[in-house]
């Protein structure tokens, strides 16, 4: 399933933890999209086991995407 969170760039590293507590995978897919559909927009596709230290680039308002739909990034991303 997907799951978003919106304003949680503060939250990543209580959310890391609280996954791996519920035995969600290291490896799960996790995109942290800052300034989204603005002219800056940055995207960072990373994983769950990542996210916290990937999430020190990023810049708010973000939204954390999680899940297998994270992997359309590079199909959408291009229309």
């Amino acid at each position: 399933h997907t799951t978003v969170v919106l304003m949680g760039l503060s939250l990543c590293k209580n959310i890391e933890e609280e996954a791996f507590k519920i035995g969600i995978s290291k490896n799960f897919e996790v995109a942290i999209i800052s300034n989204a559909s603005r002219k800056n927009q940055k995207v960072k596709i990373t994983t769950l086991k990542n996210l916290h230290i990937d999430s020190l680039e990023m810049l708010s308002p973000a939204v954390l995407v999680f899940g297998r739909v994270v992997n359309l990034n590079s199909v959408l991303g291009k229309i």
